[in-house]
């Protein structure tokens, strides 16, 4: 009885069933593209930045080139942006206090504690850059 009740619905509002699973489809298939499109070029944008942050973390050196927070915000959550901006004004204060320029020789010193806390937000930041 109740198959049967199902199955006269069913035949009853075809069309309207139709036309409902044709628009879930079509907004369900254009959020996935815009997702994929967003990740697309998240990893294009990332992609350089990421590789040379991680030859400079595995090689224990000061990545001093500049990460583009603008650029990469908008595509990180409302707190993962918030952590982003923060390790990289930190790393962007670190680069300056490791360094130390000697007038006298002509040489440039690095503090190994402050390489050390440099290379750790230096990891944090690649925690972000990841491809998605």
């Amino acid at each position: 009885m109740l198959l049967e009740n199902f199955n006269n619905l069913v035949k009853e509002y075809a069309i309207w069933i139709s036309i409902l699973t044709f628009l879930v489809g079509l907004l369900v298939g254009n959020w996935q593209a815009i997702g994929r499109d967003k990740r697309k070029e998240f990893n294009e944008l990332t992609d350089l930045t990421f590789a040379d942050l991680t030859k400079c973390v595995n090689n224990r050196t000061i990545y001093s080139s500049e990460i583009d927070v603008a650029r990469i915000g908008p595509y990180l959550s409302f707190f993962d942006r918030f952590n982003f901006t923060k390790y990289v004004k930190k790393q962007r204060e670190l680069i300056n206090s490791v360094q130390t320029y000697n007038v006298e020789t002509s040489k440039v010193s690095i503090d190994p504690v402050g390489l050390k806390n440099l290379i750790f937000y230096q990891k944090k930041i690649l925690s972000y850059l990841k491809r998605r």
